[in-house]
């Protein structure tokens, strides 16, 4: 048994209550046989920045995948650069904050060109169908949410949220604190994606895929997330480029250009010259 002082110092933490056996037993990993522990990094402005922009409007720089089999041994590591499409110019605070250069986004594939690189490089490893997802917060809802229908569908909506394994064991705080508490070490450079992503890994090898009920299972919280993503984007469009236009006429516009804001901004400028 393993026992912990949490963050405050007054609450004892105990990380043997159940193993990976009971997990096990009791199915979630049933015709599982790979472990894809998640991290992204995102477009982020510095909260004194006259120019910042709310959370909703982030988008994916960097997307960091560690492969383990059910003994946490690493198989494969996937690290993929993001092109940002709305805000594609990184802040100074960004890019000093997670290292992550200009010109290494510039040079890669948006969004969707990096999920079909995502996707065959989860295919080498196993059928995807076979991965359990595993990350340090909503990672996957957001990557969910952020991504087409045909690569969505491929991201099963169950995950191990470590974050709320971490809560249900007294714990609470960042990825960092949490592993400052378990004396467990924190992979460098940090927020970066798959250093991230190893220092997650760290995590879930102390927890050892527990407690049981961490799993989230419900496909409604992705949807809802999906919802309020689309419903946000409706709404800078409406503001920034057409407030002419009613929110059904803009979401029309969005979905038959991919909802992708630059050429919907395009082709309603097209259609609006005076």
């Amino acid at each position: 048994m393993k026992e912990y002082l949490s963050d405050n110092n007054s609450r004892v933490v105990n990380t043997s209550t159940h193993n990976q056996e009971v997990v096990l037993k009791h199915g979630f990993l049933e015709d599982k046989t790979h472990i894809a522990v998640l991290d992204l990094e995102l477009t982020c402005w510095d909260q004194a920045d006259e120019d910042k922009r709310p959370q909703s409007e982030a988008e994916i720089t960097e997307i960091g995948i560690v492969i383990v089999n059910l003994s946490f041994i690493p198989v494969k590591r996937i690290s993929l650069f993001v092109k940002p499409e709305v805000n594609s110019i990184l802040t100074p605070f960004c890019t000093t904050l997670t290292g992550i250069t200009q010109a290494e986004v510039d040079q890669a594939g948006n969004l969707e060109y990096a999920m079909a690189e995502l996707k065959s490089s989860l295919e080498i490893v196993c059928p995807i169908k076979n991965l359990v997802w595993c990350a340090w917060g909503k990672d996957l809802a957001w990557l969910k949410s952020k991504v087409s229908v045909k690569h969505s569908e491929y991201l099963d909506p169950r995950v191990l949220d470590l974050s709320i394994v971490a809560k249900k064991l007294g714990l609470s705080g960042s990825l960092s604190k949490t592993l400052k508490v378990l004396k467990l070490p924190q992979v460098t450079p940090v927020h970066r994606a798959l250093p991230d992503a190893e220092s997650t890994l760290n995590i879930l090898k102390e927890f050892k895929l527990e407690p049981i009920d961490a799993f989230i299972s419900n496909e409604r919280t992705y949807r809802q997330a999906a919802e309020s993503a689309k419903d946000k984007v409706i709404g800078n469009f409406t503001r920034k480029v057409a407030p002419t236009l009613d929110g059904e006429s803009v979401e029309v516009l969005l979905k038959c250009c991919g909802w992708n804001f630059q050429k919907a901004a395009t082709v309603y400028k097209l259609f609006n010259k005076s």
